[in-house]
């Protein structure tokens, strides 16, 4: 019966998947999380608009940012992405939601591995997990403010898989503002 009433509660939250992300990477992780805590140039740039012309010193060579598109299960796979530069690196994920009023909202994440997440510029979650993704592993809440929201992701990779699974519920549509 609970299961049954969450659901029919989702029945009545908007929920948005991000189309296209904005993509800058691979930086250089270093040892365990050491990356997830370093601050990287895009990181500096937290709240403003980005540039799509500026380059970043990345672990091989210069980057800039780029697009990307999850896949059809809403995975976006950066092992695949960066090939074989995808371990022990990590990448920045960015995007614009428009919101039609101010109201809380809940991103639900599957990383693999660590995480950072930024919402206009204010840091509203961190996991050191270290695990193969998969949707909703985490549930966030924070407030969307009317108009366009910046948020950026900060993913920490080790060995193997890179990724990430994004979805934003709110009581209001949504939409991207790219």
């Amino acid at each position: 019966l609970v299961d049954l009433i969450e659901y029919l509660t989702t029945l009545q939250t908007a929920s948005f998947t991000v189309p296209v992300w904005e993509l800058v990477g691979p930086f250089d992780n270093g040892e365990g999380m050491a990356g997830l805590d370093k601050v990287y140039p895009p990181e500096k740039e937290l709240g403003k608009a980005i540039d799509p012309k500026a380059e970043y010193a990345g672990k091989h060579g210069k980057v800039r940012w780029t697009t990307t598109r999850p896949n059809t299960a809403g995975y976006v796979d950066l092992a695949a992405y960066h090939g074989e530069k995808s371990p022990q690196t990590v990448t920045y994920l960015a995007t614009k939601v428009e919101s039609p009023t101010e109201q809380k909202a809940e991103l639900s994440l599957g990383s693999d591995d660590g995480l950072k997440v930024w919402v206009n510029g204010t840091l509203v979650h961190t996991s050191r997990a270290t695990r193969a993704a998969a949707p909703d592993q985490e549930r966030v809440t924070m407030t969307l403010k009317k108009g366009i929201n910046q948020v950026v992701v900060k993913i920490n990779n080790g060995d193997g898989p890179h990724g990430l699974y994004f979805t934003l519920r709110s009581e209001q549509e949504v939409k991207s503002a790219r």
